[in-house]
């Protein structure tokens, strides 16, 4: 299929949660080649572009493939967030969405950050910056953060990552399977550990709500998750969904969005919740209500605050009523292209 532009995609680094999220979004346009990341394939991806080249996120290959998309004319998007490391022919296009790279927008000590992937991506980020044309963010915050790192000559776009009106649809409460979704891997910044503190508490008041995390073994070992749970009696149960229409059904049939994340740019799992219709615990955090009011907050990272606010949340009856801020839909820049 001949396009009016030379259009690659490179989204390596893209996998998982809110990644494949946008992924996907990136993925409803026609491209001439595309570079996704090897864990995707075991994520039933669609896409429409014939020309597919998987790689290992951390290899030599990778960046082999980078220097090769950078002879190449025309338009490129990297959607993982970080820029190119070679100066393109092309015009780019980079996704920020990812604040973690910068420690003052992450509550974390400094040498833990110093020690962590997020340091070496912030050397990433510094280095090739100059090499994007123009960056594409999918929330305010992530615009306001990406305005004080690059230069102001730089454009920033921002678009709503959902392509279609946002609306909410409650089920009944005979249909909830569970009290509280935590939709979050185990890195540290999710704060895991506040939401095993916060149902210890809640035990200690003869209170079991039923709890979902979706954390794969790996994360649920570290985390000491069945310890836990046989000491206080907890009912906590831990799956990891790779099938995204699976899990929206597991998502559908939960009361109480529980989201508990030190830093966040998107919070997409505010805007699904919301679209669900989940009543939505957040922290009293920037990127909390950048879309919207949630129905509850507490004082982050304190246990006795997100006590109880979740004993609000268990005895609310309704969905608050929300507003949602209105943002150019993704799909309007991929037409454009």
């Amino acid at each position: 299929m001949f396009l009016k532009n030379n259009i690659n995609l490179f989204a390596v680094g893209l996998h998982s949660f809110g990644g494949l999220s946008i992924l996907k979004a990136l993925l409803n346009k026609k491209y001439n080649n595309v570079y996704l990341d090897n864990r995707v394939k075991k994520q039933h991806i669609n896409t429409i572009s014939n020309k597919i080249i998987f790689l290992k996120s951390y290899s030599y290959k990778r960046i082999l493939t980078e220097k090769k998309l950078s002879k190449k004319g025309g338009i490129s998007i990297y959607g993982n967030g970080l820029p190119p490391i070679f100066r393109s022919k092309s015009y780019v296009y980079c996704i920020f969405q990812n604040a973690n790279i910068f420690r003052e927008f992450y509550q974390i000590k400094f040498h833990e950050w110093l020690f962590s992937l997020d340091s070496l991506r912030y050397l990433y980020f510094k280095l090739f910056k100059k090499n994007v044309d123009c960056w594409i963010v999918l929330s305010p915050l992530a615009s306001q953060i990406i305005k004080s790192k690059v230069s102001s000559y730089i454009p920033v776009q921002i678009y709503n990552v959902f392509d279609q009106e946002i609306s909410t649809q409650n089920v009944t409460v005979k249909d909830k399977l569970y009290d509280f979704i935590y939709p979050a891997s185990g890195l540290s910044h999710k704060n895991h550990k506040l939401i095993l503190e916060s149902l210890i508490e809640l035990a200690k008041k003869k209170i079991f709500p039923k709890v979902l995390l979706t954390l794969n073994d790996k994360e649920k070992k570290k985390l000491g998750i069945e310890e836990i749970k046989m000491k206080f009696s907890l009912d906590i149960d831990c799956k990891y969904y790779p099938d995204k229409k699976e899990f929206n059904e597991i998502f559908k049939r939960s009361k109480i969005l529980l989201y508990v994340s030190k830093n966040e740019t998107l919070a997409l799992p505010i805007l699904e919740a919301y679209q669900h219709g989940l009543i939505i615990i957040a922290p009293k955090a920037l990127y909390s209500n950048q879309f919207l009011i949630p129905d509850l907050t507490f004082e982050q990272s304190n246990v006795h605050s997100l006590t109880e606010t979740m004993l609000k949340a268990l005895n609310q009856k309704d969905v608050t009523p929300k507003k949602f801020s209105k943002i150019d839909n993704f799909s309007n820049f991929l037409n454009k292209l």
